[in-house]
């Protein structure tokens, strides 16, 4: 193995998380793929105070905890109901990050799902955008799940991925959770697939997870993403997506807990005529901290990107968001566009946007924009003057600014549920 060595950490405050991580490197047989990410880790200076990776989050808490790696456990006394949506899926369970099989479906239609281990991994999609935490999951993850749907089928029934963090021992430490998922769509073929991140105790996880799909041509994939981890809880999440030729893609993203969630969307069209909509929609409350990274990269002719970000932040909390559409050279024909709109309901609420464009060709439609509000009054008033409480008045009003996020959700049993949990969330806020 090379440079196991730190020389890039020097005069960093993370020593002792590397030295953590080391240790659980060395744990498992190592493959090829996980030695290159884990010396792309260590070579990369995390935290001095002008890093670009938490420039505007104060991440020194997190290195002063003490991080334990989970251990594999009997998992069957999980109440599996207090976690689950309630629709009718294909069911994969993972319990801190392994795949839980006497939890999960035993059939999964037309999808073929495979895990692969540690030492087995060969060769999995090169990143988009370098990151700390992405590269601690591909050289940690000891377990790698492979989902794959083949060509020409059209799955009406959505891949439902629920990661559930659970205490087993260690209650008073943080624990590590990597989750690693690589999905493939085959030519012509159409999916929906849920991902749920979830745990509904008061302990400390750091969540780590990176997704990778690859769409290949004339196919669909609708890919809802859900966060709904604990206020003590940090989630870091890489997710890489690639398209082929006439490919569609929809991305769903919403945020409905953790202390600091950090969330990078990274996509590259590889080939023309595809289609793209990435939606988030992000709640923090209290003193948490959300930031969304997104990159989008046309590297071919006539494909299409829309972006919509949106943050609703009450009391102390902050949202972040950083998004950069980028056009090669050979992509004329580019139609990208991209917003980010903020409601702040509370006096000491913030957030720090910068949409950017990157642009090397010349016959392209691009554009980017950012509104930052609070409840407007007039439409207050308007309410109230109709007999409607001011409380259930700002809440209509956040209502309708947050549905215009998921209104592209095809399932319309899905749709009711997240806008149920959505809604029963903005209930808590104190508004």
């Amino acid at each position: 193995m090379k440079n196991m060595d730190m020389d890039g950490l020097k005069n960093n405050m993370n020593k002792n998380f590397i030295k953590i991580l080391k240790k659980i490197f060395l744990n498992k047989e190592n493959s090829k793929h996980s030695e290159y990410h884990w010396n792309k880790l260590i070579n990369l200076k995390l935290t001095n105070k002008k890093n670009k990776y938490f420039k505007f989050i104060n991440i020194e808490k997190f290195f002063n905890e003490i991080i334990c790696y989970p251990r594999i456990s009997s998992k069957d006394y999980i109440d599996l109901k207090n976690y689950l949506l309630n629709i009718s899926s294909y069911k994969l369970i993972f319990i801190n990050g392994f795949f839980c099989n006497t939890l999960s479906d035993k059939d999964f239609g037309n999808w073929k799902i495979t895990r692969k281990f540690k030492k087995d991994i060969k060769k999995l999609p090169k990143e988009i955008k370098s990151d700390f935490f992405l590269h601690c999951s591909e050289s940690l993850s000891e377990e790698i799940t492979h989902i794959y749907l083949k060509k020409e089928i059209n799955e009406i029934k959505p891949l439902y991925l629920i990661n559930i963090g659970k205490i087993l021992e260690n209650k008073e430490k943080i624990i590590f959770i990597n989750n690693r998922n690589h999905i493939e769509i085959g030519n012509n073929s159409k999916c929906q697939i849920i991902e749920h991140f979830i745990n509904n105790d008061n302990y400390k996880y750091l969540n780590n997870s990176r997704t990778t799909i690859h769409i290949k041509k004339n196919s669909f994939v609708d890919f809802i993403k859900i966060n709904q981890n604990n206020i003590n809880s940090y989630n870091f999440s890489n997710d890489d997506f690639f398209l082929e030729k006439n490919s569609n893609f929809s991305n769903n993203v919403i945020n409905l807990g953790g202390y600091i969630s950090k969330q990078n969307i990274n996509l590259r069209f590889n080939k023309p005529n595809s289609n793209v909509l990435i939606n988030s929609l992000s709640i923090p409350i209290k003193n948490q901290i959300v930031d969304i990274k997104t990159f989008v990269e046309h590297k071919d002719k006539n494909c299409k990107s829309r972006q919509l970000h949106k943050f609703i932040l009450s009391d102390r909390s902050k949202g972040i968001f950083h998004g950069k559409i980028k056009v090669e050279k050979n992509a004329v024909k580019t139609d990208g566009h991209m917003k980010n709109n903020n409601i702040l309901l509370g006096e000491k609420s913030s957030i720090i946007t910068k949409p950017q464009l990157e642009i090397y060709t010349d016959d392209v439609k691009c554009s980017h924009g950012a509104t930052t509000n609070y409840l407007d009054s007039e439409y207050l008033f308007y309410l109230r003057s109709r007999g409607i409480s001011k409380k259930d008045a700002k809440i209509l009003i956040i209502c309708s600014f947050y549905l215009e996020t998921i209104k592209n959700i095809s399932c319309s049993s899905l749709f009711n549920k997240l806008d149920k949990m959505i809604f029963s969330f903005l209930e808590k806020i104190k508004i």
